[in-house]
């Protein structure tokens, strides 16, 4: 009975009830990184329908004259220009102090030194997109990269190096040339092209991610309690 039942039930119903069974078996978080995967996976694109705002005039009373539309009125606030407050001209230092001797020069600052590399605590790249947070193409192809040129110690990468690996984690890009010019546009660049296999349009380029690429695919990975 229970199985004539469940026939009929729509199949929206029925993969609605096998997802509700799927997610009580985690935590809030995993079940979290589920649903934006499947988001990503399935091209979900939420749209939000546009809001229209109806004004209802105002009906008149028996006898008097329906009031003109009214009209949003453009308020013009008028600045005061502030006149900038200019600091004395402080003395100009001299090489020696009051008893005429040459004074110390400080010492320079050294640059700190940044220890470890970001992508330690991940064995894999399957373990790093569980724990990180790149929802946009261009983000994924940056973690990519970053990931492939750190764990493997590469001096460059091509375009089809970062694109199999997206591939096997379900995230293909058909356009990934387009995609990658993108990041070679931004200020600073995210990615550098190191050289080209040959003079031809269709040569093959390969790519280095920069120190600025780094640092933001670091800012993708979403932190835990045992990292």
């Amino acid at each position: 009975m229970q199985r004539m039942k469940h026939m009929h039930l729509e199949p929206e119903l029925i993969a609605m009830n096998r997802v509700s069974e799927a997610l009580k078996l985690l935590n809030h978080g995993q079940r979290i990184r589920v649903i934006d995967w499947t988001k990503a996976r399935f091209n979900l694109i939420e749209e939000k329908p546009e809001q229209v705002v109806v004004v209802a005039a105002e009906i008149p009373a028996p006898g008097e004259t329906a009031a003109a539309p009214i009209t949003a009125a453009t308020t013009t606030t008028t600045t005061t220009p502030i006149t900038p407050t200019v600091a004395p001209e402080a003395e100009p230092e001299t090489d020696v102090d009051e008893a005429g001797e040459p004074k110390a020069k400080p010492a320079a600052a050294k640059t700190k030194q940044v220890v470890g590399k970001i992508f330690d605590d991940f064995e894999s790249i399957e373990d790093l997109f569980l724990s990180a947070n790149a929802k946009k193409v261009s983000h994924r192809i940056l973690l990519v990269a970053a990931y492939l040129q750190e764990k493997g110690n590469l001096r460059e990468l091509s375009s089809v190096d970062i694109n199999s690996h997206l591939k096997k984690l379900g995230y293909g890009v058909p356009n990934i040339t387009t995609l990658l010019n993108g990041l070679l546009k931004k200020t600073p660049p995210q990615i550098v092209v190191t050289r080209k296999e040959g003079n031809t349009k269709q040569a093959r380029r390969k790519f280095k991610v920069t120190g600025k690429g780094f640092k933001d695919a670091q800012s993708f990975i979403t932190p835990t309690d045992n990292m």
